[in-house]
């Protein structure tokens, strides 16, 4: 576009144009990059979001019911240090990925779980979190984790977006030896694929 704005344009409007030219390609590129992101990550934010609420009420109600007290900076460190970690395991187990599979939902948490339960010996005793609210949280996660992705699948969100695509690729892994092994073998035929001319046209230029 830039080469044909320097042919076609005056002096005087080719830096403007240039200019609106390049404005224009950033701005593109921009949207690709965030629309990535968005399909790569926004399960994930949305999941951290949620299970941070989630555990920020259990620890709330937690309290109200053993009438203790945790220490304000515990809250601000562990609670989103927590979320953190459930995140990322279940990533690891690639359940931001479609098909929705229950034993990597099961397996994300609970590698969280055991990674939470072994940094809490590690932790100062000022930011040490109750380990009963460290389990009851490992089913807050669990829980957030399905239910986001079912919403994920159901409204064709994120990577989720061609979910339908994914179960035909599956379906054809599946039954790929019952294709191979079929009698007579299967095939696909085009009738008046190439019209009678063009023929004619291709065995008059190669008669052998």
């Amino acid at each position: 576009m830039i080469i044909f704005a320097k042919k076609h344009f005056s002096k005087n409007h080719i830096k403007t144009f240039s200019f609106l030219i390049n404005v224009a390609i950033y701005f593109r590129a921009s949207i690709a990059i965030f629309q990535r992101i968005y399909h790569r990550w926004s399960i994930s934010v949305l999941e951290f979001f949620i299970t941070y609420f989630a555990i920020y009420e259990l620890a709330h109600f937690y309290q109200s019911f053993m009438e203790i007290t945790f220490p304000v900076k515990t809250i601000k460190i562990m609670i989103p240090f927590y979320s953190a970690v459930w995140v990322i395991c279940h990533r690891a187990y690639q359940n931001h990925l479609p098909p929705l599979k229950w034993i990597n939902l099961i397996k994300g948490t609970i590698s969280g779980l055991l990674i939470l339960l072994a940094a809490y010996a590690l932790f100062p005793i000022i930011i040490q979190f109750s380990r009963a609210v460290i389990l009851l949280s490992s089913i807050l996660s669990l829980t957030t984790t399905f239910l986001v992705r079912v919403i994920f699948q159901s409204f064709k969100l994120g990577l989720f977006e061609n979910y339908k695509k994914n179960n035909l690729i599956d379906l054809a892994i599946k039954n790929k030896e019952k294709y191979q092994k079929a009698i007579p073998f299967p095939y696909i035929e085009f009738e008046d694929f190439f019209n009678e001319e063009f023929l004619n046209l291709v065995l008059d230029e190669f008669p052998d």
